[in-house]
């Protein structure tokens, strides 16, 4: 491996698939690089997913909705800085010790140049690193393809990476993020224009797969003036009043935002497949992570495996939802629909 040659691209700009080692086995966590103006990361999950980068003072991302559509949210606050100095700018061969075929950054040169805090958008850095907790190795995987092999102690943890460089010296390097071909389905739309008109009875059954304990919830989203006798109102605006019977625990939602993002699908993401008068949607997983306040509000977590399931005029929505261990199991039934979604 040639750094005479490698450094000054890679200071330019680079892309590298980063792998976080767990039990022996590295997994692929995301993208990590710099287009030569910003850095930029994209991680795998329903919470993070998406593309964070910095634009000026502020960092943002960039992600697929569930509707299909590329929207840029500001996570300035909310996530840890990402910054814009590009992890190998100003590095040269002189700044390396060889060790065999590998190239070792010794850690007051590291430190030098501020290279560990260039890795904040990956890891939390602490303060008070020592040489014992940190090593930044260059070297090359069997197809000749450049690694960077770092490790770093944090709290008595190693955390061990790997960024392998897939694409490097070119500007304008930022993956894309697109969404996917549209696909009409009346069926599929006519559904989720019922379920977003909020005028049903929902049924919910809880099954925590670890414990084995289960759990029912009813819920009424009825006319804003409406209230059946014998429910207690939870929530109450222009479009909708919601309402649980008397004797039953109440949750505490933010129901407006819950109302905003409830159902907001794209059948895109859906695999179809009819049965008799049955029809099921499968959701596919491998194209988007799916958080499960997409689905039912004040729930967090990613939904492993999603089916909604349509049988005349009735509705049900099946998913499995990791939390911990084994995770749980929700079953939505809804009744009363509407024909149409009202005014």
């Amino acid at each position: 491996m040639e750094l005479t040659c490698l450094l000054p691209l890679l200071s330019k700009a680079f892309l590298a698939r980063v792998y976080i080692q767990q039990k022996d086995i590295f997994h692929s966590i995301g993208l990590f690089g710099n287009d030569g103006r910003r850095t930029f990361l994209q991680l795998h999950s329903s919470q993070q997913d998406g593309l964070y980068f910095v634009d000026g003072e502020r960092t943002f991302r960039l992600y697929l909705s569930s509707e299909n559509k590329i929207e840029r949210e500001d996570v300035s606050l909310s996530v840890h800085p990402i910054g814009t100095i590009n992890l190998f700018k100003g590095l040269g061969e002189k700044d390396f010790i060889k060790d065999g075929e590998d190239f070792v950054l010794p850690f007051k040169t590291a430190l030098l140049y501020d290279i560990p805090y260039r890795l904040s958008a990956l890891l939390d850095i602490p303060d008070n690193l020592k040489e014992k907790d940190f090593s930044f190795r260059m070297t090359a995987d069997e197809e000749k393809t450049p690694l960077v092999d770092i490790r770093l102690l944090q709290e008595e943890k190693e955390i061990h990476l790997l960024l392998r460089l897939e694409s490097f010296g070119k500007e304008n390097i930022l993956p894309m993020i697109a969404p996917y071909p549209e696909r009409k389905d009346p069926l599929f739309e006519k559904i989720l224009l019922r379920l977003r008109s909020f005028r049903y009875l929902r049924k919910e059954h809880v099954l925590d797969m670890e414990t084995g304990k289960e759990r029912t919830h009813t819920l009424s989203f009825s006319n804003p003036k409406s209230l059946p006798n014998g429910w207690k109102c939870l929530y109450r605006d222009e479009r909708v009043t919601i309402s649980a019977p008397i004797e039953e625990e109440e949750r505490k939602v933010d129901w407006k935002r819950a109302l905003d993002s409830l159902f907001r699908l794209s059948p895109v993401f859906f695999e179809k497949k009819e049965e008799g008068k049955e029809t099921h949607y499968l959701f596919r997983a491998d194209c988007l992570s799916l958080s499960a306040d997409t689905i039912i509000e004040g729930e967090r977590g990613d939904i492993l495996n999603l089916m909604i399931l349509v049988d005349k005029e009735e509705v049900a929505i099946l998913f499995h939802l990791r939390k911990e261990g084994e995770g749980k199991r929700h079953i939505l039934l809804f009744d009363n629909l509407p024909e149409e979604k009202e005014g």
